[in-house]
C-alpha cells in the first residue's frame, strides 16, 4: 500500500468513524442538524463547498483503481464525496427533503450510520 492510500485511509477512517458513532450516540442532534440544514441554505451550501473541497482533493491525490479493496475504497469515497458535494451545491433544498423522505433517513437512521461506522473502521485497520 502507498504512503498516501494509508494516510488517506487512516485519515477518512478516522473522520468516518467518529462522524458514525456521533450519530449512533447523538441521533436527536444528527436528526435536528439534517432537518436545520435543509431549512437554512446557507448552511447547506457551506456543507456542499467543503464537501466540494475534499472529494476532488481525494480524486486528484488518489485516483488508483486497483491494489486492493483499501485502495479502491479511498478512490470511491473521494469520487462520491466530490460528486455529493457538486450535488449538494447545484440540487435545491426542498428536493433533498424529499430525497430524504424517500430513503427513509428516519426509519433506516441506523442501518445509515453503521453503514460509515463500517467503512471508517476498516478504513483506520487496513491503513
Amino acid at each position: 500500500m502507498l504512503p498516501r492510500t494509508r494516510y488517506l485511509a487512516r485519515l477518512m477512517g478516522l473522520t468516518l468513524t467518529i462522524l458514525a458513532l456521533s450519530e449512533l450516540l447523538r441521533r436527536q442532534a444528527t436528526m435536528d442538524a439534517a432537518a436545520s440544514m435543509t431549512k437554512e441554505t446557507g448552511m447547506l451550501w457551506l456543507a456542499g463547498l467543503a464537501t466540494l473541497a475534499s472529494g476532488p482533493a481525494v480524486v486528484l491525490a488518489h485516483n488508483i483503481w486497483r491494489g486492493g479493496l483499501a485502495t479502491v475504497l479511498v478512490t470511491v469515497l473521494g469520487w462520491m464525496a466530490a460528486f455529493k458535494g457538486a450535488a449538494v451545491l447545484l440540487v435545491p433544498a426542498p428536493c433533498w427533503v424529499a430525497m430524504i423522505d424517500v430513503g427513509g433517513y428516519a426509519r433506516f437512521y441506523y442501518v445509515y450510520a453503521a453503514i460509515p461506522t463500517v467503512l471508517g473502521a476498516y478504513l483506520v485497520w487496513a491503513g
